[in-house]
């Protein structure tokens, strides 16, 4: 073999697949991501890795069903396991089968390199050698961070408004009072409110009168909405762009949740709306760390490379972690923190309607450092999916993609 070593990487997770293949490509080596088993065998079969990389859970299977199968085609070809929910058990099990290494996720870029060069050791044909790369030492790991207790603190007022938005009997007296003691809070929501009734003979002037046209719960939507965009840090110094980029493509799916909802029925739009606008929560707080990070004097540069490269793979584990810091409600927890999984095996309307949202903000073209690289052929084929799971039909998904696109 000579050139780059091949590594195949079998996970059905594509957009932490995808993670692990650009950080493989920055050590050296020339990577492949594969989504289904029988495609990963041939693929091996026909043309043999210097290693392979494989998911536990996966569709149609699991890691055990690879490594077995593997090992009996090709006894000697290294394979590392990863896993982000396996138990003692899978591990003991796989390193029985013939594993050479496991790998818990979320991993960081230098946890993978030592994997990778202890499992193909140095007498492999590695090629040009991968330290020559770029050191992922010198990026900051964002996740790591986050995991030491260095979580952005939530705007003020998200927890008080979040209850009244679930509470059965909060009152527009009570939404009124909580929106109007923040004077800027309260003009932004009148603003918005005032934009999104454009049919009202004249303006409302108060909150109340804006709970009482629109509706407590769009008014505390609306508020989530201008406390989560104080949130994202657009006057960071050489991440504002990023941060535009990040908050339009939230903010756009968002609204493409609450029309999906509203066309096909399954959901309750504003909760559509609100559990969208809140389902990246973890590349929201990773780019407020990275802001964080800036200001200590970490640079531009490399802050910029590390959100490209990390948000991919760690923005579940960020939100996971900030619903918990923040007091979320489970339901909204849940969907931030496992939002990207096969649509085939979406079944809940509320995620489906969240991954149209997202899946149809990337189908538009909107991209940022969480989605570099989209296929927007790929995501509209995703946003067809689920809408049918919310009760959208094909040619209104390609209408509204293609007439705003």
């Amino acid at each position: 073999m000579t050139g780059r070593a091949r590594v195949v990487v079998l996970d059905d997770d594509v957009h932490f697949g995808a993670s692990v293949v650009r950080m493989l490509g920055r050590f050296g080596y020339d990577a492949h991501l594969v989504d289904d088993i029988d495609v990963c065998l041939d693929h091996i079969e026909r043309n043999v890795p210097a290693l392979l990389l494989t998911d536990l859970a996966l569709i149609g299977g699991s890691a055990h069903d690879v490594v077995k199968t593997v090992r009996r085609r090709q006894p000697d070809l290294p394979i590392i396991a990863m896993s982000g929910g396996g138990g003692v058990a899978d591990v003991v099990h796989l390193f029985r089968a013939g594993v050479c290494d496991y790998l818990i996720k979320p991993f960081d870029a230098e946890e993978l390199r030592r994997t990778m060069l202890r499992s193909l050791g140095a007498a492999t044909e590695l090629g040009p050698a991968p330290q020559a790369a770029p050191a992922p030492r010198d990026l900051p790991l964002l996740l790591d961070r986050l995991r030491h207790g260095r979580v952005p603190s939530p705007p003020a007022g998200v927890a008080e408004l979040l209850d009244l938005r679930h509470s059965t009997n909060a009152s527009t007296a009570q939404v009124s009072a909580a929106v109007g003691r923040d004077a800027a809070l309260a003009a932004g929501v009148l603003r918005l409110a005032n934009r999104a009734n454009m049919l009202a003979a004249k303006p409302a002037a108060s909150v109340q009168e804006a709970c009482s046209r629109l509706g407590s719960r769009r008014v505390l939507d609306l508020s989530q909405q201008l406390l989560l965009e104080g949130f994202v840090p657009v006057q960071a110094q050489g991440l504002g762009d990023a941060a535009r980029a990040a908050w339009a493509h939230t903010l756009r799916a968002a609204e493409l949740a609450r029309a999906a909802a509203l066309e096909g029925g399954a959901v309750d739009p504003e909760d559509a709306f609100l559990a969208t606008l809140l389902h990246n929560l973890g590349e929201l707080v990773l780019l407020a760390v990275a802001a964080e990070l800036g200001s200590e004097g970490v640079p531009t540069d490399l802050l910029l490379e590390a959100l490209i490269e990390q948000c991919p793979g760690d923005h579940e584990a960020a939100g996971e972690i900030a619903a918990r810091a923040w007091g979320l409600p489970r339901e909204l927890a849940a969907i931030i923190t496992r939002h990207h999984q096969d649509p085939s095996r979406i079944r809940a309307p509320m995620r489906a309607a969240v991954v149209f949202g997202a899946e149809g903000a990337r189908g538009l073209g909107l991209v940022y450092f969480g989605n570099q690289g989209t296929d927007r052929d790929e995501a509209v084929s995703t946003a067809r999916v689920v809408g049918e799971r919310i009760g959208l039909d094909r040619p209104t998904v390609d209408r509204w993609l293609e007439a705003e696109g």
